[in-house]
Parts: structure tokens; C-alpha cells; sequence
């Protein structure tokens, strides 16, 4: 196991190794490792990211506003949050399929 993006590819960069690793994320790396890029050769399933939280920080503005900067994160790394396809999941406020 090697622990993040950068560390990966720097270390595939050093092997005969391919790794798997979210483009978007590590564009700056793939960049400036001189990288190529493919894309994955089979179908994936989205994935679906959820935040959790005890219900007692409903009301707490201030946690309210950190999930707002969170789910605004998420979006920008996982895809534009105009794309149709990252969708609120309505059973749970918090569950956004990305």
C-alpha cells in the first residue's frame, strides 16, 4: 500500500508499475512526473460518498456550514456539481452519489 496520490505516483514513476489514481486529483503530479494517462478499461459503478453526523448538529450553524464546505469539495473533486449526473440522494440530506 503506498499513502496517497503523489506517493503513488511517484513511486510507479520509479517501476514498471500502472496505477489507478482519481486524474482530476492528481493532475498537477501526473503533470509534472511526465506521466501518460488511460482511462480505466471497464465500466464502474458510481460511487456513493455520505457524510454522517450525530442528528443533536441539525441546528449547529457552524456544522452546518463545515458540511456545506465538505459536500463543495467533494463536488469539485469528483466532477463539476452542474454535472446532472452528482445527484442528492433524498433519503439522507448528507448522501451525494459522485
Amino acid at each position: 500500500m503506498v499513502g496517497g496520490g503523489a506517493a503513488t505516483l511517484s513511486f510507479a514513476r520509479q517501476s514498471d508499475l500502472i496505477v489507478v489514481v482519481s486524474a482530476r486529483r492528481c493532475r498537477a503530479v501526473i503533470a509534472a512526473l511526465r506521466l501518460r494517462t488511460l482511462p480505466i478499461p471497464l465500466a464502474l459503478d458510481p460511487v456513493t460518498l455520505n457524510l454522517a453526523r450525530h442528528h443533536r448538529y441539525d441546528t449547529d450553524m457552524a456544522h452546518t456550514w463545515l458540511r456545506g464546505k465538505i459536500r463543495a469539495a467533494l463536488r469539485a473533486i469528483a466532477r463539476s456539481p452542474d454535472d446532472p449526473r452528482c445527484v442528492p440522494d433524498h433519503t439522507e440530506r448528507d448522501a451525494w452519489h459522485a
